[in-house]
């Protein structure tokens, strides 16, 4: 983690949201979620049900993903209080598959469009993704 994304100010959680992308990206090809699950609060449902909990599932099915890249760029970071600051991010992800087995994908998923979310942090001794929400 980059020293200024452990400052709380904006400029901290603009480079935490990058560090986090990161992680998420690192989670995706490895299906290693330890790093992410340390800075992510339990109330982040999209975190858990999105991103954690599958990777932890194909781990342990010894599955593994190809593509499904997540695309992202900062827009916006906004105080809304001393410990709290909601970031902006448009982001897209790339088309994946899976596999169990080798040259035979078990599923696919399409690309996501190119959208807005809300990075919503908490700060404790450090950034916590504290729930993510998006549009529609």
């Amino acid at each position: 983690m980059p020293a200024t994304a452990t400052k709380n100010s904006d400029n901290g959680a603009k480079s935490f949201t990058e560090y986090y992308f990161s992680l998420i990206n690192y989670s995706i090809e490895t299906n290693d979620v330890e790093q992410l699950k340390k800075v992510t609060t339990r109330q982040c449902q999209v975190c858990g049900e999105d991103i954690i909990d599958p990777a932890a599932r194909a781990k342990q099915k010894k599955m593994w993903q190809v593509g499904g890249k997540h695309h992202f760029e900062v827009v916006d970071v906004f105080k809304t209080t001393t410990k709290r600051t909601a970031v902006s991010v448009r982001y897209k992800v790339d088309k994946s598959e899976f596999y169990v087995t080798k040259n035979k994908p078990v599923a696919t998923l399409e690309s996501l469009p190119t959208s807005i979310l809300a990075i919503n942090l908490l700060f404790d001794d450090g950034w916590k993704v504290d729930s993510i929400v998006g549009e529609g």
